[in-house]
């Protein structure tokens, strides 16, 4: 899903290409050339030095198709179908789309078939080797332990947007501060979702939406706050609580960051002792 949401992003925020650019070699993987048109076309989808990631991905790529481990195309056509799903199109509108934002249609395909590979590479490769002792999880919570404060509990009422509602709850949050309509009629009005007001910790959110609460007083509405739910509307109810939140509630989501924390290690470190076996040359 993550994977998904970085890709709807991206075809709906890049600007068109105005440049035109000077074909020249960049980098030499092994038998794979990258170009200064490669670098333009491929650097949407990196948020660092794009030169640098095109590198890594091709080294992995390299390295998966030594040992027999490929992406075929109808592995990237059902990637694309799935996005174009999430998106509630069709793969050919969804491709001309992203064309139109100035991403062309082969260098997508090409990026994900590099993400593609690279989820097989960790999986067998990396995945494999993680592991994670109740020692880790209690050392981190140990060194960690002011990410878990529970500063307070608060009671909250929420009104969810869809995705691609943002312009409609920017409108509905201004009509509720002008008194223009109550929280409770927009929520009845507008949400796709009517649950009931709840005590949440504070932990549970993110941390821009914990500074947002944190500002808001009981009876006030803060947002919209965008979440991978979509975008929320808030009214903060009640705030209580304080301490720590117990080791036993948080112990899942301590995994998930060392685990993530040891994926990106293992991976740093592989990817630079590729980088000197593969004798990459990157020409400045």
């Amino acid at each position: 899903m993550r994977m998904i949401l970085f890709f709807i992003f991206l075809f709906i925020c890049v600007s068109p290409i105005q440049a035109k650019v000077v074909d020249r070699i960049e980098a030499v993987i092994g038998n794979e050339v990258v170009t200064s048109l490669d670098v333009e076309n491929l650097a949407p989808f990196y948020k660092q030095d794009p030169l640098q990631g095109i590198i890594d991905d091709y080294m992995i790529k390299q390295f998966c198709l030594e040992r027999g481990i490929t992406v075929k195309e109808d592995e990237v056509d059902d990637y694309i179908r799935k996005v174009a799903e999430e998106n509630n199109t069709t793969p050919d509108k969804l491709l001309k789309k992203i064309e139109e934002g100035g991403v062309k249609k082969d260098y997508y395909r090409k990026k994900i078939e590099f993400n593609i590979i690279k989820t097989k590479f960790m999986q067998k490769f990396i995945v494999p080797f993680i592991y994670i002792t109740e020692e880790d999880v209690r050392d981190y919570y140990e060194e960690h332990k002011k990410d878990f404060a529970q500063i307070e509990s608060i009671k909250i009422d929420m009104i969810l947007f869809k995705k691609d509602e943002g312009k409609l709850a920017e409108d509905v949050v201004k009509n509720i501060h002008q008194n223009k309509v109550s929280f409770e009629k927009a929520k009845d009005m507008y949400s796709i979702r009517k649950d009931e007001p709840v005590f949440i910790p504070l932990y549970a959110f993110n941390e821009d939406v914990k500074d947002i609460i944190r500002k808001t007083m009981p009876g006030d509405v803060c947002g919209p706050v965008e979440v991978k739910e979509g975008i929320y509307i808030l009214k903060v109810l009640d705030k209580v609580g304080g301490g720590f939140v117990p080791l036993d509630v948080v112990k899942e989501d301590i995994r998930e960051r060392i685990f993530k924390d040891k994926v990106s290690y293992h991976l740093d470190m592989w990817l630079k002792a590729s980088e000197k076996r593969m004798q990459v040359k990157i020409i400045r």
